[in-house]
């Protein structure tokens, strides 16, 4: 499959087309085979016929073309640029001790720094033959931290999981819900209820001697012997 045809496919691509695009802004592979008709083409295959091509920036530029012009570029920077006046050389400053950052706010700011797919594909393919090995053991060794990041929140997450679910137990063991309605109800009982044992308690208190004595049951007289009458 030659460039030029992959080239001819990218260029005819619509940007405001979601199926002709991955979530990098990448083209898919899938529709750059359909379209070009060659099911042999691959995702560095598309690098090459166009190495800066994404969604974003829907330019087609051959490979070492772009480099060309980085470089003329640069040259007539250099060439139109004016001269600086010079500046009078101000004396050194003592330099100042150096102080050691803390390391955690790097590992913060690690994670804004990992390419995209598409980017990660062109840095690939800058990469030395000779340095592949070294990239490969390097994100191995990244993978595996992640894996152990993943565990460790993972374990977390579980435990404060398992704490909520004791705390929400008990709580309703307590404190039972109910609505408004319910709890008014449930007061007004117990508020009876109390009223009841204070009334009982003071009725008992309150009887005379004799209404004490008159509530007893009196055995006196039951055993006596019943008199028969004689004819």
């Amino acid at each position: 499959m030659s460039k030029e045809k992959i080239q001819e496919v990218l260029s005819s691509m619509d940007t405001l087309d979601e199926e002709q695009w991955t979530a990098d802004g990448s083209p898919k592979v899938d529709y750059v085979r359909r379209e070009a008709g060659d099911d042999s083409i691959s995702r560095h295959n598309i690098f090459e016929a166009a190495p800066s091509f994404s969604r974003e920036n829907p330019v087609i530029t051959p490979v070492g073309k772009e480099t060309e012009e980085t470089e003329e570029t640069e040259e007539t920077e250099e060439t139109d640029a004016p001269e600086e006046p010079s500046v009078p050389e101000e004396p050194e400053e003592p330099e100042e001790p150096e102080v050691q950052e803390d390391d955690s706010d790097d590992k913060d700011e690690e994670v804004d720094t990992y390419m995209s797919r598409a980017e990660f594909v062109r840095h690939l393919a800058e990469v030395p033959k000779e340095d592949l090995q070294a990239l490969e053991d390097t994100l191995k060794e990244r993978r595996n931290e992640i894996s152990l990041e993943i565990d460790r929140l993972k374990d977390l997450f579980d435990r404060a999981g398992h704490a909520v679910q004791l705390t929400r137990a008990r709580r309703l063991r307590e404190i039972p819900e109910m609505t408004d309605q319910e709890a008014r109800q449930l007061f007004i009982k117990k508020q009876n209820e109390q009223r009841m044992a204070r009334f009982a308690k003071l009725e008992k208190s309150a009887k005379s001697p004799l209404d004490q004595a008159m509530s007893r049951k009196n055995p006196r007289g039951q055993n006596r012997p019943a008199r028969t009458i004689q004819k």
